[in-house]
């Protein structure tokens, strides 16, 4: 069994078609994507009936799309890989470290105006994240959000440059004294992945074929 690091085989290698899908697995804390189809994924001439395993260790921060399942197995399903995705880092602003800290130091006047605007801002990036992965919720979404900006001090956002200069110049409009500081929390390195419907982040990721 040969085992590679899944984004150097994709950076080395182009997909071809069929490849289809026949198995979703998960096994302490790990993901198996199982494919069948033309070995793209081999030096020498192609050969039709190869197999290739994805193994995603401890994916998180994401999810996966329920129409793989539906998918899986299906013969007609035969290019399952056109538009798989995998990077170091969040493609665009998100990907920016260290985060920024940001303060306000009295009541927020308009905290949904805040929230909407994060949350526009993330939907033009076709990211899964949302604003309670940036803004101080509480884990409780907007609710908690506007509970959370009715102190007198408290923590609004932690995020990248981009998210908090969106909170700042509202938080300007809304006439709220702020300050910031840089994140000291160090960030743990991470691949991401896109694929159909299907955004998530692991630690790292591998192929694995005979």
């Amino acid at each position: 069994m040969t085992r590679v690091d899944l984004k150097t085989l994709l950076d080395k290698n182009q997909i071809c078609h069929p490849t289809g899908l026949v198995g979703i697995s998960a096994s302490n804390g790990d993901m198996k994507l199982s494919f069948e189809g033309v070995t793209w994924w081999r030096e020498g001439d192609l050969q039709l009936d190869g197999k290739i395993t994805f193994v995603f260790i401890k994916p998180n921060s994401g999810g996966i799309d329920a129409d793989l399942f539906l998918e899986c197995g299906d013969p007609e399903a035969d290019e399952m890989l056109e538009d798989f995705f995998i990077t170091d880092t969040e493609p665009g602003s998100l990907s920016a470290f260290p985060y920024i800290c940001l303060y306000a130091s009295s009541p927020l006047p308009d905290p949904q105006s805040v929230y909407l605007k994060v949350d526009d801002y993330l939907r033009e990036l076709y990211t899964y994240k949302r604003p309670g992965d940036f803004l101080n919720c509480g884990g409780a979404g907007l609710e908690g959000f506007v509970g959370m900006t009715q102190a007198s001090g408290y923590l609004i956002a932690r995020g990248p440059g981009a998210i908090c200069d969106i909170i700042c110049r509202e938080l300007e409009n809304q006439g709220i004294a702020f300050y910031h500081s840089d994140d000291t929390a160090t960030r743990k390195n991470s691949l991401f992945i896109r694929w159909r419907g299907s955004m998530f982040e692991c630690e790292a990721a591998y192929a694995e074929f005979d």
